[in-house]
């Protein structure tokens, strides 16, 4: 068993913790020694599930009031009852490292991960360890939608429209927008306005892609909508 070990003595218990996930720890203003910031594997745990201990030595002092998130590469995906992955890989063929101390990496992810805050880290030992950890939100390649329209243009009085879209991501496949908090929709009207109802209007996807616009227009407007250049919200 490692000697690293990792606890947290606000009392918090790892019971949900596995053998091979991830501890991902942060900088701050004051933790910022990349001797323990990046990612470290879960080799064990103690019996009582409030110690982790490390595959990989830790050799500076011991170091507390660290920010840090657990988890692994897997996310369940409730649209298809499996599991959404991310990796990374190497974008020019090499992780060398350049001289101004950085090294580009590819990630690939599932579409159902584009909206999802998740951690990154890198590790290094060429000399001694040093890492390093940050939070991303995965954007995704932008979003396309269909237009809908509310056509109130012979009417004497306000109408209510309720307007399905279906999000896609701009990639080869079209696949669609999964389970994703989104905003960023654009209503452009001919002779009268809009309010949006807040009934009926839903702001995150479903696992067919699609979000809903309830809007009431003015008499005699017609009012054209979509979705597209939209933006996933963090979550």
């Amino acid at each position: 068993m490692s000697q690293t070990q990792f606890l947290d003595t606000s009392g918090i218990t790892f019971n949900s913790v596995d053998v091979k996930d991830s501890v991902a720890i942060f900088s701050t203003s004051t933790r910022t020694d990349g001797s323990y910031l990046g990612g470290w594997i879960v080799d064990n745990k103690s019996s009582d599930n409030k110690t982790l201990y490390f595959s990989n030595d830790y050799n500076g002092t011991v170091t507390n009031n660290l920010v840090y998130v657990i988890g692994n590469e897997k996310r369940n995906d409730n649209c298809t009852g499996g599991v959404a992955v991310a990796d990374f890989d190497h974008k020019d063929g090499t992780y060398e490292i350049g001289d101004d101390g950085t090294t580009l990496l590819k990630l690939r992810y599932d579409r159902y991960l584009v909206g999802k805050t998740i951690a990154l880290y890198a590790n290094s030992y060429q000399d001694k360890r040093v890492g390093v950890s940050m939070k991303r939100i995965l954007w995704g390649t932008g979003v396309t939608s269909d237009a809908k329209s509310c056509d109130n243009s012979n009417g004497s009085s306000k109408m209510t429209c309720y307007l399905q879209f279906t999000l896609k991501l701009n990639v080869g496949n079209n696949f669609t927008m999964q389970n994703t908090n989104i905003g960023g929709y654009t209503i452009e009207c001919k002779d009268g306005n809009y309010v949006i109802n807040t009934t009926g209007t839903t702001y995150k996807t479903d696992c067919n892609g699609h979000v809903e616009l309830n809007i009431t227009v003015d008499a005699g407007a017609t009012c054209r909508a979509n979705w597209n250049n939209a933006v996933a919200y963090e979550y």
